[in-house]
C-alpha cells in the first residue's frame, strides 16, 4: 500500500472522493446473517426434538462453524461502521488516516476467522460422509480430504502470522518492518482451498447416484450438494478477484466486494452442512399438515384416518380412528367428533411387549 503525496491527493476530483459503496457490504451482511441464522436455528430444533441420537460432532462442529461465521459477520459490520469500507483510500488519507489503521486491523483479524469459518463446515460435511457412506474408496478419500483441509488451514494461519515481520507491521506502518508479497499469498492459498471444495462436492456423487432410496429423498440430497456448490462458486469468484484486482492499491474501495464473498462462502457451507438434518423436522411438519387436512376435509370415501405417533424415539405407538364426516355439518352438532368403532386396537412396539385393548 503506497502512501500518496499531498499533491496527488489535492489533485483528485471531488466526485472521486465522494464515491461510497459501503451499502453493498451492509446489505449482503444483513441478508447472510438472517438466512444463515434461520437455517441454523431450524437445524437445532430438528436435531433436538426430532432425532433420538446425536453424536457429539453433530453439536460441536456446526456450533463452531456458526460461532466463526458470527465472528466474520461482526467484522463485516465493524468494517462498514468504522473500517472505511466503500470509500477510496485517498478520502481517508485526507479526512481521517486512523480509519486506515482500523481497516488493516480488521483485515488481519478476518484472515484468521475466515480460515476457521471455512474449515469447520467442511469438517461437518466430511463427518457426515463417514456416517453415511460405507464404500471403502469414498471413506479413504474423505479421510484424505480431512487431512488436507486441516493442513491447509494450519498453513494459512502460519502464513498470516509470518508474512509481515514484525507481526504488528501489518497494520502499523510507522514502525520498522517489512512484508512479503501479501497479494501473492492471497492468490496462491486460494487454489488449494478451491480444490478441497471441489473434492468435497464430487466425492460422494457416485455413491449417491447408486443409493437405493426414493426419488424424492435422493433429490433432497442432491439439492443439499447444490447449495454446497454455491460455496464453491463463491470461492472461485473470490480467487479470481484476487488475481484481477490490485487490492493493495485501494483496499478500502474494494473491501465491500471482496468481503462480501468472504462472508458468503463459509455461510453457504454452514447451511449445506445443516440441510441434511432438517429432513426429520420437514417430514414431521408434512405429516402433521397432512393429518390436519385429512381430519378437516376427510378423504374421498368420507372417512379420515388420524394417526398419532410419538415424536421422538425409535419405539413408536400409534392409535387409529375413523372420523365419519357428516354431509351437512351446519346442522350436525356432532360433526366435529370422532366416531369410534366398537373396539380400538393399540399396538406397543418392543421392548415393552405387545398389548391389545
Amino acid at each position: 500500500m503506497e502512501v500518496p503525496t499531498a499533491e496527488q491527493l489535492m489533485s483528485l476530483p471531488p466526485e472521486y472522493l465522494a464515491q461510497d459503496t459501503s451499502h453493498v457490504l451492509l446489505r449482503v451482511t444483513i441478508a447472510v446473517t438472517v438466512i444463515t441464522t434461520f437455517i441454523y436455528t431450524v437445524f437445532l430444533v430438528s436435531r433436538g426434538f426430532c432425532v433420538e441420537r446425536n453424536n457429539p460432532e453433530i453439536w460441536i462442529l456446526p456450533a463452531l462453524s456458526f460461532i466463526f461465521c458470527v465472528g466474520l459477520w461482526s467484522l463485516s459490520y465493524v468494517l462498514f461502521a468504522h473500517g472505511g469500507a466503500g470509500r477510496h483510500l485517498a478520502y481517508w488519507f485526507l479526512t481521517d488516516p486512523n480509519v486506515i489503521v482500523t481497516y488493516l486491523k480488521i483485515q488481519t483479524a478476518a484472515e484468521f476467522v475466515y480460515v476457521a469459518a471455512c474449515l469447520f463446515p467442511k469438517l461437518t460435511i466430511l463427518a457426515l460422509y463417514l456416517r453415511i457412506f460405507t464404500d471403502r474408496v469414498v471413506r479413504i478419500g474423505t479421510w484424505i480430504v480431512i487431512g488436507v483441509c486441516i493442513a491447509h488451514a494450519l498453513g494459512n494461519i502460519i502464513a498470516s502470522f509470518t508474512i509481515c515481520q514484525p507481526f504488528e507491521y501489518k497494520w502499523n506502518k510507522t514502525i520498522n518492518g517489512h512484508c512479503a508479497n501479501v497479494m501473492a499469498s492471497y492468490r496462491w492459498v486460494s487454489i488449494p482451498h478451491i480444490l478441497t471444495d471441489l473434492a468435497i462436492f464430487i466425492l460422494p456423487l457416485s455413491s449417491l447416484y447408486h443409493l437405493v432410496m426414493g426419488k424424492r429423498r435422493k433429490l433432497g440430497i442432491f439439492l443439499t450438494f447444490i447449495v454446497g456448490g454455491l460455496g464453491v462458486i463463491t470461492a472461485i469468484i473470490r480467487c479470481v478477484n484476487f488475481w484481477t484486482i490490485d487490492l493493495e492499491s485501494d483496499p478500502t474501495w474494494y473491501a465491500p466486494t471482496l468481503f462480501s464473498y468472504t462472508i458468503v462462502e463459509p455461510s453457504a457451507y454452514l447451511m449445506c452442512s445443516c440441510f441434511p438434518s432438517l429432513r426429520p423436522l420437514l417430514r414431521l411438519v408434512y405429516k402433521w399438515t397432512r393429518v390436519k387436512i385429512d381430519s378437516q376435509y376427510g378423504s374421498g370415501t368420507g372417512q379420515s384416518e388420524i394417526t398419532l405417533k410419538h415424536l421422538k424415539g425409535s419405539h413408536r405407538s400409534s392409535t387409529s380412528a375413523l372420523k365419519m364426516l357428516s354431509k351437512s355439518s351446519s346442522n350436525d352438532d356432532k360433526s366435529d367428533f370422532i366416531h369410534l368403532n366398537d373396539s380400538v386396537d393399540v399396538d406397543v412396539s418392543p421392548p415393552y411387549g405387545v398389548a391389545r385393548v
